[in-house]
């Protein structure tokens, strides 16, 4: 919701799959968190479906009176995925701009996470999850 301020999007729309060596998880634990240095962590948490799949809405938040100024928009974002007790890391990025989209360029946010890798450093993000090229 905009509201007279205008919004800015923490996080985009995603949807997933994670996978073990390519074959789908079911029942693993996704937590999604974004936080901007103006407010509280916003986390949501949903379950895997039997093929694997999960999905978030995007986060929006109002820019308040803020929105008025000039100001970098910073945002932290975080997806942990749970399997067999294990937490990892599955998407961790810096978001600089408020638009929606943009951690994927603007293309389907739509990523694929392998919870039997190491996560790394791919692109800009970290974590075990890859963009899928759609």
């Amino acid at each position: 919701m905009a509201g007279i301020f205008g919004s800015k999007t923490l996080f985009s729309a995603v949807t997933g799959q994670v996978v073990v060596n390519g074959e789908a998880v079911a029942g693993a634990e996704v937590e999604q968190k974004a936080q901007d240095s103006s407010g509280d962590p916003v986390v949501r948490t949903t379950k895997t479906g039997p093929d694997g799949r999960f999905q978030f809405d995007e986060i929006t938040v109002s820019k308040g009176l803020l929105g008025f100024l000039p100001s970098e928009v910073v945002v932290q974002q975080e997806i942990t995925i749970t399997h067999e007790g294990k937490a990892v890391t599955g998407w961790q990025y810096t978001k600089r701009d408020g638009a929606p989209g943009s951690e994927s360029a603007g293309k389907e946010f739509s990523l694929v996470c392998d919870v039997s890798n190491e996560a790394d450093i791919t692109d800009n993000y970290y974590g075990v999850c890859r963009l899928l090229e759609k």
